[in-house]
């Protein structure tokens, strides 16, 4: 695992995670930003083998998607609090045919994959759509997998674009008690009958065994058949375990929303949800609410709004991407990332606000980046030294009209919110070769960023050809820091 230098006079062998202190440092890469850190970047690691298990129809249905074979999108990460050498990942494979997972014992450096139970028509269900899925770790290093699983358009017919979605689908979790070497079958916290999406969990902090998810209920054209509806349409949801996934409460509303993105757990027991509201996309607003021991409260707009879920690149394309928005820091502070892309002026943006009372009131943002193209899928990690991280895909070196959409994955530092260094985290790819699985281009809804020990931050992200054996692989990424 090589690595790279970012800034000037700093040890690199002994700043990243999980690399040989024999390794010796690449050549220097000096960007254009204050010294107020330095960066060493590991070499990006691929998740797994990048081929899927998944061999045959395996139950496969025609419902309009392409399942582009060896393809894995949508990482979702976490790193031990007890061992930062232990990673893993959850991951949609050949999308959306399965939800897979890996992890590593040694910081990233080698991975071992999973296929959990109940995940995939080859592994035990027969639905033709499995995703939306989300990762978290508890204090006692138990993993929580929380997803969705069922039938999209009924009998398998096409998808037509720009026709609504029907979605007949389940919301379940999958526990693991060895850090993802085995997983549980999927408890099912809120059935059939609904179009259900978008899920998120977060743990205690604090206290092993308690978990929270959150999901949100769209819209369906029309009852799938042979089902009874059981949650309101357009709401966001939460459901609760004490005891480790064994159980879980009833779902609670959360707000009246069109989508939910984050879900944030205090060491207090409060929570904090984040949502989209708006029936027009082109308007929709992200708002948060905090659940203290009085409920739910009142939603409020975050200061930041990304205009990326869906946006027309130059090359001609649309992408699909949503930023993941809130990181909590330390004493209570929330850090908000969002990416927008302007047209008219061909300017993509990347910019960081934070709160230091949850969410009731916000600092003046700053910016993170701001280059000529689009930036999108931006996240943020906080550390608990302070240290923000932030991690985006941009399209700054791609030529106009030449077919291929030239992209890389990127990265930056701060150690006080408002001077950042910036790198790259990968070597550039084509975009325009990535996986379709919704018609238009994408590589995931989200990516993360997490804490991987003193002075690192780890990142899980997905690559398209020629950085890839399929439509997409995953990447892992240390990115070491000190002043």
């Amino acid at each position: 695992m090589r690595f790279r230098v970012v800034g000037t006079g700093v040890m690199a062998g002994a700043l990243l995670a999980g690399c040989d202190a024999g390794r010796q440092p690449a050549e220097a890469e000096r960007i254009d930003a204050p010294e107020t850190v330095r960066l060493a970047v590991g070499e990006p690691v691929r998740i797994g083998t990048g081929t899927s298990p998944l061999d045959g129809d395996c139950g496969k249905l025609s419902d309009g998607y392409t399942y582009p074979d060896d393809t894995e999108t949508d990482p979702r990460l976490a790193i031990s609090r007890i061992d930062p050498a232990r990673i893993a990942v959850a991951f949609m494979r050949d999308p959306v045919l399965a939800i897979s997972a890996a992890a590593s014992e040694d910081g990233g450096a080698t991975w071992r994959e999973a296929e959990p139970p109940g995940l995939s028509p080859c592994t035990g269900t027969s639905y033709n759509s499995y995703g939306d899925q989300d990762l978290a770790v508890g204090v006692d290093d138990r993993l929580y997998l929380v997803s969705v699983q069922g039938d999209f358009t009924p009998e398998g017919q096409p998808l037509v674009p720009g026709t609504e979605f029907w979605m007949n689908s389940a919301v379940t979790v999958s526990t693991s008690t060895d850090f993802g070497r085995t997983w549980s079958q999927p408890e099912v916290v809120s059935p059939l009958g609904e179009y259900q999406h978008t899920t998120l969990v977060a743990t205690d902090p604090a206290r092993p065994g308690i978990a929270h998810i959150a999901w949100h209920v769209h819209r369906n054209p029309s009852q799938p058949q042979d089902t009874e509806s059981h949650l309101e349409d357009g709401r966001v949801y939460m459901a609760t375990t004490v005891d480790g996934g064994a159980s879980w409460s009833e779902p609670e509303t959360v707000m009246p929303a069109r989508g939910a993105l984050d879900l944030l757990a205090f060491e207090d027991g409060e929570l904090l949800a984040v949502a989209l509201v708006g029936e027009d996309p082109a308007t929709a607003a992200m708002v948060v609410s905090r659940r203290s021991d009085a409920g739910w409260s009142e939603t409020k707009a975050l200061p930041l709004q990304s205009n990326t879920s869906a946006f027309l690149h130059p090359e001609g394309e649309m992408v699909l991407a949503i930023d993941m928005p809130v990181s909590p820091g330390a004493d209570g502070t929330v850090h908000q990332v969002a990416s927008t892309y302007d047209p008219a002026t061909n300017r993509g943006r990347v910019a960081v606000a934070t709160s230091r009372d949850r969410g009731a009131s916000w600092g003046a943002p700053t910016t993170v980046a701001d280059i000529e193209g689009p930036a999108w899928n931006a996240a943020i990690g906080a550390a608990p030294d302070g240290a923000l991280g932030v991690f985006w895909y941009d399209a700054r070196e791609d030529v106009p009209g030449d077919g291929p959409i030239t992209t890389r994955a990127r990265f930056a530092v701060s150690l006080d919110g408002a001077s950042w260094m910036e790198t790259a985290l990968s070597e550039p790819f084509d975009l325009a070769r990535g996986p379709r699985p919704h018609v238009l281009l994408y590589l995931g809804n989200y990516f993360e960023v997490k804490p991987a020990g003193p002075g690192a931050f780890g990142v899980a992200f997905a690559v398209a050809p020629p950085l890839s054996a399929g439509a997409a692989d995953l990447h892992y990424v240390n990115v070491a820091y000190r002043p």
